[in-house]
């Protein structure tokens, strides 16, 4: 991860990848310009449901 110029170590658990996403979101959703290939990223690692990828990308 990058962080202004800076490397940011990963985190070490669950509870703290989900507060870096909490506390980043607005940054991660402007940086997101198309849903492809996002969206098909967060399905094929098991992220977020098929039914979940076909409500949000059709």
């Amino acid at each position: 991860f990058s962080s202004g110029g800076r490397f940011m170590s990963l985190p070490d658990s669950t509870d703290e990848l989900l507060n870096l996403f909490r506390n980043k979101k607005v940054e991660i959703s402007l940086a997101i310009k198309h849903r492809f290939p996002f969206l098909h990223g967060l399905r094929d690692k098991g992220i977020i449901t098929e039914e979940t990828f076909k409500m949000h990308y059709y």
